[in-house]
């Protein structure tokens, strides 16, 4: 499969609702802009400007047949107050930015941009649209492209309910069987990405048995760890890298009746299925009582069984991880 990698150069403004330096000329912490947002420009209106920085680097391109592409990949890079930031696609559908210190490669920024979350992506086209990447804005209720962590406190930890959300009240009785993804009524807890393997055991041919595995990640300090126990049980645990306490854990049960609803990858023959799941957590990981699974890249049926008796498969995985409060 061929690849075109075309030049990238482009400049990110970062605005949101509220920040902790001075506002902008005719903007106060940004308020009354989610209302003011137009449709007949990318550009922020009542907002308040907190940072600026211009990525050089390509788009990338898998050529299917023809003049059909798959999702643009590529990375771009560029400064920001003494920082190296650095952007690129994890999946089609998952961008990231992470900021680092130079002097000691430390990262101290990092920002997400998840295009499956509804209303979190309007593009227009460039001016000169046959040579020109569409302009855009991009926003989450609690997560943006444009809104570094290194100048929001707080990293991945457990913030404030979205807009239209009180406590998840409402919630269950908007879930939708059309999507995996959460209602406007549920309370994001946190978000994580974990990375690792899903394990299959070949019982003959390419009949294989229940997926295994292990996946970790951090989340507000903690490192995290989601392991299979047994068929139908999932138990993830988050502990204090300092000292090994357990400070946090989640738990699967796929047995129990309406726990579990999945829908396929947009990619099915590479990437595990999304899901949506009932859970019950302890800790940093509470009160999440739903979690759901998405943006997967790896971690299918491999098509060819080649693990001996009593072995395992390994096939790389990665996904993002969201703990919702559900009521």
């Amino acid at each position: 499969m061929g690849s075109l990698w075309g030049l990238l150069g482009l400049v990110l403004l970062a605005a949101r609702a509220s920040a902790r330096s001075s506002p902008t000329d005719g903007a106060s912490g940004g308020q009354g802009c989610q209302a003011a947002l137009s449709y007949s420009s990318v550009f922020m209106p009542q907002a308040e400007l907190v940072w600026r920085v211009e990525l050089t680097g390509t788009r990338n391109f898998t050529c299917r047949g023809g003049l059909e592409f798959g999702p643009a990949l590529g990375v771009a890079e560029g400064e920001l107050d003494g920082l190296e930031c650095k952007l690129w696609y994890e999946s089609p559908f998952l961008g990231k930015a992470v900021c680092t210190d130079p002097t000691d490669g430390r990262e101290v920024g990092r920002s997400l941009l998840d295009t499956t979350i509804k209303g979190a992506v309007f593009v227009l086209p460039a001016p000169n649209n046959k040579e020109d990447d569409a302009w855009g804005s991009t926003m989450t209720a609690l997560w943006s492209l444009l809104a570094l962590l290194a100048l929001a406190p707080g990293g991945c930890a457990r913030s404030a309910p979205t807009d239209g959300a009180s406590g998840g009240q409402g919630c269950r009785a908007a879930l939708s069987f059309d999507s995996v993804m959460m209602p406007a009524q549920a309370e994001l807890v946190w978000r994580m990405e974990l990375v690792g393997s899903r394990n299959f055991s070949c019982k003959g041919g390419t009949e294989y048995g229940p997926a295994m595995g292990v996946v970790e990640g951090e989340l507000d300090g903690a490192h995290c760890k989601v392991a299979y126990e047994s068929r139908f049980v999932t138990v993830g645990t988050c502990t204090d890298p300092t000292d090994g306490r357990e400070v946090g854990r989640a738990i699967r049960d796929t047995s129990v009746k309406g726990s579990v609803f999945v829908l396929p990858a947009p990619d099915v023959k590479e990437d595990a299925a999304w899901g949506r799941f009932k859970i019950s957590t302890s800790g940093v990981l509470a009160p999440a009582n739903y979690m759901v699974r998405f943006n997967t890249s790896g971690g299918a049926h491999p098509e060819q069984c080649t693990a001996g008796p009593g072995e395992w498969q390994l096939v790389p995985f990665r996904a993002m991880y969201e703990g919702y409060l559900c009521q």
